[in-house]
């Protein structure tokens, strides 16, 4: 948070544009050196295609998470005993996958399959990090990203439509289900609005899977234990992300989240109605992000 909000209100805005410019420390730089080494080869075919390549390419950024970085990512997601899944997808084949852990493949109930394949479902390694952390923006080079995976948030924002025969389950949001604030006026909240229908978009998709089980198990269609009436509970954030504000972690919204998830989580799982008053080991710590 430090590092990416070296401007104080009222010129947050910059802060964004510093990142655009410079890139952001550890994550990614801007590809500068690669906009220019691409000008310099000789064009197969000087065509108009060929000239908007190199004007405008796809490739703005390039990552800068090192090998060593992604393969603890990996090393500590599968060591650990609670079930983790995150997911990403692949564009040659259409295909969205769930990266998982030994101990959600087991809570799942599933088997691991292969890129390429219909089996969604697939093994946690230094390549799956890479490729559900690769951003549109730094291009479809195969040659640094083998596998050919990209972030899958667009395609699927929310792992919920797996969770059926779940209870309780709490969705973290980062944005809110409606829009805050004014509508849009400019270009830019534009862009921000479509960003914002698009990812509400693929929690509707989620969302909806699990009210059809639940009007299934209503009628009897469906019976427990694999499949029960799941109570889904949204923890949003009250805030607005505007289009500059995506790259830029803020801890007023931290705070904010945080204050109302300890509130949610107090009055419906302790039953009680402020976080003060929870026994101590029951509290969650407030330096966990």
């Amino acid at each position: 948070i430090r590092e990416d909000n070296r401007f104080p209100p009222p010129l947050h805005w910059m802060n964004t544009l510093w990142i655009a410019a410079f890139g952001d420390p550890g994550i990614f730089r801007p590809a500068v050196q690669e906009y220019w080494q691409r000008w310099l080869r000789p064009m197969a075919r000087p065509d108009a295609k060929a000239v908007l390549d190199r004007l405008l390419p796809a490739q703005v950024y390039v990552p800068r998470r090192s090998t060593d970085e992604l393969s603890r990512i990996a090393r500590v997601m599968n060591e650990s005993d609670i079930p983790v899944a995150f997911n990403s997808f692949h564009p040659r084949s259409g295909m969205s996958y769930l990266h998982i852990n030994n101990a959600a493949k087991e809570f799942l109930g599933v088997e691991y399959g292969r890129i390429g394949q219909e089996n969604k479902y697939l093994p946690i390694d230094l390549e799956s990090v890479r490729g559900a952390l690769w951003l549109y923006f730094y291009g479809f080079d195969h040659a640094d990203n083998p596998q050919g995976l990209v972030d899958g948030a667009y395609n699927r924002q929310f792992i919920i439509s797996e969770l059926h025969m779940c209870d309780r389950i709490y969705v973290a949001r980062p944005q809110n289900t409606r829009w805050v604030g004014k509508l849009p006026e400019n270009y830019f909240e534009i862009q921000d609005f479509i960003t914002e229908v698009w990812f509400n978009n693929a929690y509707a998709a989620e969302v909806a899977r699990i009210e059809h089980i639940n009007k299934l198990v209503l009628e009897g269609a469906l019976q427990p234990p694999r499949h029960r009436h799941v109570e889904l509970i949204p923890v949003q954030v009250c805030h607005h992300y505007g289009y500059f504000d995506y790259f830029i972690e803020q801890r007023g919204v931290y705070d904010s989240a945080y204050q109302i998830a300890s509130q949610t989580l107090s009055e419906r799982e302790f039953n009680i109605t402020s976080i003060e008053a929870m026994p101590e080991t029951a509290k969650l710590n407030p330096a966990t992000p």
